[in-house]
């Protein structure tokens, strides 16, 4: 019998670390937690096309995502892997996308960063990592400025596009 429980590990990485630690520092000063920003950073990296092994190394610290994290917020956690694998993957079929792919999970004794929609993730959420910190960069960390320039850029007439495409693949309400 299938578990329907994910088993997380932690997520180790050492890439743009320092980048990312001002990504989370900016957007949890405003209120985002860890989850917020992890699902804002991978959306980035998405739309932009960007994803990165996950065993890139560049000259940074290493930094680590713990895994009461995603214990804690598993179900948001779980919806975040999902749609980032659905949005890296609107050429498979609709079928094979959401019961193969977007919300695996490892009850089975499979490695966490094995799962399709795991990796999907972080990789996405890595490749998000130079897109949103150029984005704060570019209005020298002003809040105001920042989150408009979010704010246009999610609602760019081709990312709503790709949202509303998706919105009604899966029907979500």
């Amino acid at each position: 019998m299938m578990n329907n429980q994910m088993k997380p590990a932690d997520f180790t990485f050492q890439y743009k670390t320092a980048q990312y630690d001002n990504i989370s520092a900016f957007f949890g000063r405003h209120g985002l937690n860890a989850v917020d920003i992890q699902f804002l950073t991978a959306l980035f990296g998405s739309n932009a096309g960007n994803k990165v092994p996950l065993s890139e190394k560049d000259d940074s610290d290493q930094r680590s995502f713990s895994r009461t994290v995603f214990s804690k917020n598993a179900p948001d956690m779980e919806r975040d892997f999902g749609l980032i694998t659905i949005l890296n993957n609107q050429d498979l079929p609709y079928n094979e996308l959401l019961n193969k792919k977007a919300f695996l999970k490892n009850g089975n004794g499979e490695k966490f960063f094995d799962l399709d929609n795991v990796s999907e993730f972080y990789q996405s959420l890595l490749g998000g990592i130079e897109p949103l910190h150029d984005l704060i960069s570019e209005y020298g960390h002003d809040e105001q400025n920042v989150f408009d320039g979010l704010y246009d850029y999610l609602t760019d007439e081709d990312n709503v596009a790709v949202m509303e495409k998706v919105a009604g693949q899966v029907k979500i309400d």
